[in-house]
């Protein structure tokens, strides 16, 4: 028990501290985008390679950690987390991330079993612009591991869930590593921005798997569009508020995977450097009801805070299920919690 609390202690500043996770910039989450449409954050690369250009040489060490609330328990329900460093140039950036998620529950006589899955990610991320043109093009190799059951016990479920995600033996699976590619379009004419990507045209396995597929480069097929207002006044002078508004539409040419998303961002600019950030925003997936309608079934309303301070980001957003607005129980209300320094 002594050396599990220690564990934890030692533990817990790693799982509180790095950002984005496979697609998506943490400063997006309370939006509910994936911000292919919008370039100039630190992790936008994640969503749209083609945002990756310009500006100087950027570090990012992000961790993030997502879970549920659930009435009549406790933390740790639905746990899942990540840590990431990433290295971005003028028109390359080189992004290693560990992620943990715990899933398939059975709750047991003392806590809850799960399977839980370790996934490494290697991400090589290229982009080239030409007047107000970006071209990327995104290779990812991952690799799973999988251990079941982990237990984590009531009473010590925080201990507990740091050494079965970091310190227990996960067991390879045969065939899961993988190397996927994609590839991104962006035209930014300042306040108007336009996202094209397609986040599998290519794919490799372990098991001998090659292909190059039409239908995949559809399936996964997204665009989405964005406006913002000026960051300075014509003065030159930082605005106080600039606001973000964008909308996407991603696995097109899937109907059970097709997503619709839109988000605002309102953000307070105390400082260049200094920011507070408001978001709201929805998405919904249509699980075959087609991509042009709303499904409310599996809609959330996002709600997010985040505060920059100089080089350190904390990112803090919930999804709340549109299905209760409409009067029904809901079981859980996912959260998120990142902390990032970028330099």
């Amino acid at each position: 028990m002594k050396r599990r609390l220690l564990l934890s202690i030692l533990l817990l500043p790693v799982l509180l501290y790095a950002t984005a996770y496979d697609g998506t910039d943490d400063q997006l989450q309370g939006m509910g985008v994936s911000g292919i449409a919008l370039g100039g954050g630190y992790g936008g690369m994640f969503a749209n390679p083609a945002t990756l250009t310009g500006g100087a040489g950027t570090f990012s060490l992000m961790s993030r950690f997502n879970d549920s609330y659930e009435a009549g328990r406790t933390v740790i329900n639905t746990p899942s987390s990540s840590v990431l460093a990433s290295f971005r140039g003028n028109n390359l950036a080189f992004t290693m991330e560990m992620h943990n998620v715990m899933d398939e529950r059975q709750t047991v006589s003392d806590g809850d079993q799960y399977k839980a899955t370790a996934y490494t990610r290697l991400q090589l991320d290229w982009g080239y612009s030409f007047s107000r043109f970006s071209v990327g093009l995104s290779f990812k190799t991952t690799t799973s591991m999988q251990l079941s059951p982990a237990t984590i016990n009531n009473g010590q479920r925080i201990s507990d869930y740091i050494v079965q995600a970091f310190f227990e033996r996960y067991e390879q699976v045969y065939g899961a590593t993988s190397l996927t590619a994609g590839f991104g379009l962006y035209y930014d004419n300042d306040w108007l921005t336009i996202g094209i990507v397609s986040n599998q045209f290519a794919l490799a396995t372990t098991d001998g798997t090659i292909s190059f597929s039409f239908m995949d480069l559809y399936r996964s097929f997204g665009a989405g569009f964005a406006f913002s207002t000026p960051t300075y006044a014509p003065d030159s002078q930082l605005n106080f508020i600039k606001a973000t508004f964008s909308a996407e539409l991603l696995n097109a040419g899937d109907p059970d995977e097709a997503q619709t998303r839109a988000g605002l961002d309102l953000t307070f600019q105390l400082l260049p450097e200094y920011q507070v950030s408001l978001r709201t925003g929805y998405h919904d997936t249509k699980d075959g009801n087609g991509v042009q309608n709303l499904n409310l079934q599996t809609a959330y309303n996002s709600f997010g805070v985040g505060v920059r301070l100089g080089d350190f980001r904390l990112n803090l957003s919930t999804d709340i299920p549109i299905t209760l607005y409409l009067g029904e129980e809901v079981s859980s209300i996912p959260f998120s919690l990142v902390f990032g320094y970028v330099k």
